[in-house]
């Protein structure tokens, strides 16, 4: 029986090889940690986490998945346990973060599912990260191309009227952008008839090295530091071992919340084995009395093979200051 199963395997693999043997194929495992949390005189085991992520391309189908799992620690009430995969205060569980699947049975259409398809000007490239609403895809969407560089997309979310209470009505995301050598543009309107949203951006790439980003994001409930009605501008430029670049973002709102996020990152490749960056962050409220958190962090690179290697020191100063020694392994292929 297993060596039945283990014909079937090899078989399929070398179909789906020689199937696909013109088609490109992406992996990447990152093993990281901060090591030690060290605050207010006491420091506490900063977990690890492993993800993996493999991205297989072809003329007609592209999917991917992201997956990972976590050894953290959290305080019982009666002392600290250690637990792989999942803690009350892991950053996530064992599980998949994140995969798609797109389906071209035409050049100019796509079908895809879970699929984020953000247009370029959305972008911050310190937080590495675009704004919710720069996303043009949708959980389930159609992307139709009638010219070069032009996509038009419509979708909706995956949950729906089946089987859920909550929202009454059906989520529908509607978007479209350009992009050519120079600019890029682009337009997202997402759950419409529940809890609208829209962003507007742009791109500008036309001199070399460098590239600037900009928009504007109405409602934006997605994963950088600042939520709301976002303004947002980012640039990025790279000349030789020199790489440099900034974010900014704010909602302009005067209250308790994180209203303004600034960011910047410096890095030279002194070899093709060593390279330094540093990086930093500030996060406020526009508030007079608002919070305000600063992180410093200056990272060392070596880079040989399919391996990088990152090791540093973040310095985060807020009500207290925390230091953390992050640390990463990334293989690649």
């Amino acid at each position: 029986m297993l060596k039945k199963m283990f014909s079937g395997i090899c078989l399929s693999a070398l179909i789906m090889g020689a199937a696909f043997a013109d088609e490109s194929f992406t992996f990447s495992n990152e093993l990281s940690s901060d090591i030690v949390s060290i605050s207010g005189g006491s420091a506490e085991f900063a977990g690890i986490n492993d993800e993996v992520s493999v991205e297989f391309k072809t003329e007609r189908f592209d999917a991917a998945i992201t997956a990972s799992m976590a050894l953290s620690s959290f305080d019982t009430g009666s002392g600290n346990a250690l637990y792989f995969g999942y803690s009350a205060d892991a950053a996530y569980a064992l599980g998949i973060e994140d995969w798609y699947i797109e389906f071209r049975p035409f050049d100019i259409l796509t079908f895809g599912i879970n699929d984020t398809i953000n247009t370029s000007g959305s972008y911050l490239p310190v937080a590495d990260a675009n704004a919710a609403n720069g996303n043009i895809g949708s959980e389930i969407a159609l992307v139709l191309r009638p010219v070069k560089g032009l996509r038009l997309s419509a979708g909706m979310g995956k949950v729906n009227y089946f089987g859920k209470n909550t929202p009454s009505k059906p989520v529908v995301n509607f978007g479209a952008d350009y992009e050519n050598e120079i600019f890029s543009a682009g337009l997202a309107f997402t759950d419409l008839a529940n809890d609208f949203g829209f962003g507007i951006f742009a791109s500008f790439t036309g001199l070399e090295g460098l590239s600037l980003t900009t928009g504007y994001s109405y409602n934006d409930k997605g994963d950088l530091p600042v939520t709301g009605n976002i303004f947002l501008f980012g640039a990025a430029y790279e000349k030789n071992a020199l790489s440099l670049a900034c974010d900014f973002a704010s909602n302009f709102a005067k209250d308790d919340s994180d209203n303004l996020y600034l960011a910047g990152t410096a890095a030279y490749q002194f070899t093709d084995l060593i390279g330094a960056a540093l990086t930093s962050s500030f996060v406020t409220g526009l508030a007079s009395d608002a919070s305000k958190v600063i992180t410093i962090e200056p990272d060392v690179i070596f880079t040989f093979g399919n391996n990088e290697v990152s090791a540093g020191i973040c310095f985060e100063i807020a009500d207290a200051l925390t230091v953390t020694l992050p640390v990463s392994w990334t293989y690649s292929l």
